[in-house]
């Protein structure tokens, strides 16, 4: 296990880190038996990201396990799963207006954050899969893998990003405000078989394989509760300190259908030698 805070000079995904706290562990067992026929592995690790960026920070939470088992006749198991979470908070939307109500450059600070601080884009991913292998002696090879994987989102943003702002007020720039909360649903599988086989004396290579997919999406949208105000008193003393909306209840719902990728297979041979 490692535990380290330092400043960190990184600009992926455009943030400049600073005060990052990393807390990783790995775990490697073997689930010891007189053949060594199961192993898991497991991997931990968080982050607490401060950037330059004015009140923006995120945190990760990341996790991931898998377990191998040599059930025995040449079979073997592998299931696993993983979750990871990304949690941030003074998330910018839009972009920061170009020009000024005179028409001239609208000069902000580097470190500027056109984010509410409670402005959000929270993100999830579960995964879990398992494979199943099967050999028939050494040259042919059996395979079904199985994929279940929900990735969601449940974003409440808010930003100072419309109109053009007063030089000599601050007057001028509304917010864009929304609430979206989806998420996407795939599962997945895979069955193939491949080996090796003499034919008109010359040894070539056969697969024949079949899979089949489907997704699901679902999407949310809310607005702010009536009243809201949506004016920026003052953009040049914008530091994102307004109250969040109490959001109303959905009024744009998106569903795509679920879809199911057509069932294929296909044969191949050709000579290896």
């Amino acid at each position: 296990m490692t535990m380290e805070r330092s400043p960190v000079p990184d600009a992926a995904n455009g943030e400049v880190l600073r005060d990052v706290t990393f807390v990783d562990a790995t775990a490697l067992v073997a689930l010891a038996d007189r053949d060594d026929a199961s192993h898991a592995a497991a991997v931990a690790a968080y982050q607490d990201r401060h950037a330059n960026t004015d009140h923006y920070q995120r945190r990760n939470n990341v996790f991931y396990a898998v377990l191998e088992a040599d059930l025995g006749n040449d079979i073997l198991l592998t299931v696993g799963a993983d979750d990871q979470d990304s949690d941030p908070q003074g998330s910018s939307w839009g972009g920061i207006p170009l020009l000024d109500r005179n028409g001239d450059f609208n000069s902000m600070p580097r470190a500027f954050n056109n984010g509410a601080r409670w402005s959000r884009w929270r993100q999830y991913s579960r995964t879990g899969f398992a494979t199943l292998e099967h050999r028939f002696g050494d040259d042919w090879l059996a395979k079904l893998q199985l994929n279940h994987q929900v990735n969601g989102y449940d974003a409440a943003l808010g930003a100072a990003a419309g109109g053009t702002p007063d030089p000599a007020t601050g007057e001028g720039v509304s917010l864009w405000l929304g609430q979206y909360i989806g998420k996407t649903t795939s599962n997945a599988a895979d069955l193939y078989l491949s080996g090796r086989f003499q034919w008109f004396g010359r040894e070539h290579e056969l697969v024949v394989g079949a899979s089949a997919a489907r997704k699901h999406w679902i999407n949310d949208g809310y607005t702010p509760q009536p009243g809201y105000a949506g004016a920026v008193a003052d953009y040049r003393q914008w530091h994102g300190d307004i109250p969040e909306p109490d959001w109303n209840g959905s009024t744009a719902t998106t569903r795509s259908p679920a879809k199911a990728a057509p069932t294929w297979s296909a044969v191949s041979t050709w000579p290896i030698r």
